[in-house]
């Protein structure tokens, strides 16, 4: 359903009684049933976006903090040996 560059008034009243009554506006509307259902599916809780949310929050976040703690632990090391070997000489 396309409307060309300039329409008459006739083109639209087909259009738009076609939308709302013909078998495209059915198609139409039964494809944004179809959509809205899987919409509320993919983001019920369970569903595949929160299962993804979930796996980003463990994969980056958490990932991310047990790496600054592992390098905080490793830059605590190195101040001892500093130290150590400071205290040493």
């Amino acid at each position: 359903m396309e409307i060309g560059g300039e329409a008459r008034r006739g083109e639209v009243a087909a259009i738009v009684l076609e939308a709302m009554e013909g078998e495209k506006g059915r198609e139409m509307r039964q494809r944004a049933e179809e959509w809205k259902q899987k919409a509320v599916r993919v983001t019920l809780l369970g569903g595949p976006w929160d299962t993804n949310l979930d796996r980003v929050i463990h994969e980056v976040l958490l990932s991310s903090a047990e790496a600054v703690q592992s390098a905080l632990t490793a830059a605590s090391q190195q101040q001892q040996f500093y130290q150590q070997q400071f205290m040493h000489q």
